[in-house]
């Protein structure tokens, strides 16, 4: 369900790290809430992508993308500690992108 904020007036450019803090322990007080992200997407998105567009914070057309698919990622156990197999090809993929500098 949405329910849209009544109108008020225009928001700063960015919120300060204390508006941000005070908004997330009013939401830390309510934990009947639900929280979820919601984006729009045409044709195939896999949760690979997904997951690679949360971590970076920007949603990206998967046709913008050479491969289309992200690479296979995996927690791969290194003595005790673990890397993300796959991540390099996921960064070299991500800086291939039309806009990257």
């Amino acid at each position: 369900m949405f329910v849209p904020a009544a109108p008020g007036p225009a928001p700063a450019a960015r919120a300060t790290e204390t508006e941000i803090a005070r908004l997330l322990r009013a939401l830390e007080r309510r934990p009947q809430l639900g929280l979820g992200l919601v984006s729009a997407t045409q044709g195939s998105y896999t949760e690979e992508q997904q997951l690679l567009d949360i971590s970076a914070g920007v949603r990206v057309s998967p046709t913008a993308y050479n491969p289309a698919r992200p690479p296979r990622l995996r927690l791969q156990a290194t003595g005790r500690g673990g890397v993300i197999a796959g991540w390099l090809d996921a960064l070299t993929r991500a800086g291939a992108t039309p806009g990257r500098p």
